[in-house]
């Protein structure tokens, strides 16, 4: 009994809300509120939250409508790089593709890419073609359902199949061999190989100390998680600032990365008000069994 007591006493000395605080916050002066200082306040709530959406609503206009102006712009540049004999319409399906609003083009791209995929035997006999071109062309016509003979990459071999010494300091190209030896399909032993290889020379390049930060990152970030592997959705923003890979005409490069960035703040501000209204909405208890079941 002794020491039930004492542990009382204790408890109250702990306790912040005791009998004698309580009395002393009794004494405190009383503040007489009344009805209309508790209308004012829910009216300058209510009108706040009146402005800020007013703003946002304002606001958000006008980036679908910026929107808007720059996919039209977007489109008739892609269609226009699909009546020229350069690589350049694959440069820039792959960037749009890397910012994650290849939705927005969908037709555009399967277009163009069915008008060169009447064109692949070029990939076979032009002299000056580039590992970067022949690789991004493989992978993308693949992607999109068009089969390519990976024997597009025997001209880059040696007799003993491995990869010509002129083309292991080309960093950009062996990352995109890298890249698309993740579209290899059974038996394409060739392919397999030569994307390890090419795996490897870039592994061996990061440890050499001599590169661009910038480049460097992003062939790290390659290596441990390839494009075709990946959710452009969640890395696009990173790819903005890596336009190093592009360097026929940057021009449409900005437009892209300006596009994708209002693209991103539409798609957020959706989520909000879809999050808001799950939040907020009238939940009934058939509501929840629903969702739960």
């Amino acid at each position: 009994m002794a020491l039930f007591l004492r542990l009382l006493a204790s408890a109250k000395r702990a306790n912040p809300f005791s009998l004698q605080e309580s009395t002393n916050l009794r004494r405190m002066p009383n503040h007489k509120w009344n009805i209309a200082q508790e209308d004012n306040l829910s009216y300058s709530a209510s009108l706040a939250q009146s402005r800020l959406m007013t703003h946002n609503t304002a606001y958000m206009d006008d980036v679908h409508i910026k929107h808007a102006r720059k996919l039209k712009e977007a489109k008739h540049v892609l269609m226009s790089k699909v009546t020229e004999e350069g690589r350049e319409v694959f440069r820039m399906i792959d960037a749009i593709q890397r910012l994650g609003i290849e939705y927005l083009f969908e037709e555009e791209i399967e277009e163009a890419l069915q008008k060169k995929s009447s064109m692949v035997s070029k990939l076979y006999c032009s002299s000056d073609r580039e590992l970067l071109d022949v690789a991004l062309q493989f992978r993308l016509l693949r992607q999109q359902g068009y089969f390519v003979h990976e024997d597009v990459f025997n001209t880059f071999m040696d007799k003993e199949g491995n990869l010509g010494e002129n083309i292991r300091a080309d960093i950009m190209g062996l990352l995109e061999l890298h890249e698309a030896s993740q579209l290899s399909v059974e038996d394409e032993n060739n392919l397999d190989e030569a994307g390890e290889k090419s795996r490897n020379l870039l592994a061996a390049w990061l440890l050499s100390g001599n590169q661009d930060p910038r480049l460097a990152k992003h062939i790290s970030g390659a290596l441990q998680l390839p494009f075709h592997k990946s959710l452009p959705r969640f890395s696009h923003r990173r790819f903005c600032s890596n336009d190093f890979q592009f360097q026929v005409n940057k021009s449409w490069i900005h437009a892209l990365q300006e596009l994708a960035n209002y693209d991103s703040c539409i798609v957020t501000s959706v989520h909000r008000e879809e999050f808001v209204q799950m939040v907020e909405g009238p939940w009934t208890e058939q509501g929840v069994e629903a969702c739960e079941g």
